[in-house]
This record gives structure tokens, C-alpha cells and sequence, in this order.
């Protein structure tokens, strides 16, 4: 019985950015409510160019929530 499904695997950085947040303990820096209106935004525009001001713990699910687009992160502090 022959199938028209194709199998896509999801990108391998997305599997390290569930990866990621599956196994840290670290607080999200921002509300389920604020991750949420940039989520909206991104699900009509992306892929897109995408700037995010500040490099931190949420950075692999920024990157890859723009999937094929570019994100571009700004960060002031060197370390």
C-alpha cells in the first residue's frame, strides 16, 4: 500500500533548541503572555529578517521560530 506522506525531520537546530529547554531549569526572561505576541507575529511573517535586542537563554527559540529567515541578535555585553 503505497503513502503520499513524506517523513520531514525537524532541523537539527531545532532538536538542540528542544533539547535545550527540555532539560534546563532556567526561568524564562520573559511572560508565556509576551513570548506569545512575538510568536503572532512571526507565525504571519517568517521567514523574515528578524532583530532581537539581547542574546540570553530564549535565543534558540528565537532562532529558530523564524525558520529560513534571518535573526540577528544584539547584544551589548561581551561575555
Amino acid at each position: 500500500m503505497a503513502s503520499d506522506q513524506t517523513c520531514n525531520k525537524i532541523s537539527p537546530a531545532m532538536a538542540e533548541a528542544l533539547v535545550h529547554y527540555a532539560t534546563s531549569n532556567i526561568t524564562p526572561q520573559q511572560t508565556y503572555k509576551e513570548i506569545s505576541v512575538s510568536l503572532q507575529v512571526l507565525t504571519k511573517k517568517s521567514p523574515c529578517n528578524f532583530l532581537v535586542f539581547g542574546l540570553g537563554y530564549d535565543s534558540p527559540m528565537w532562532a529558530n521560530l523564524n525558520h529560513d529567515g534571518r535573526t540577528v541578535f544584539l547584544e551589548e555585553d561581551k561575555s
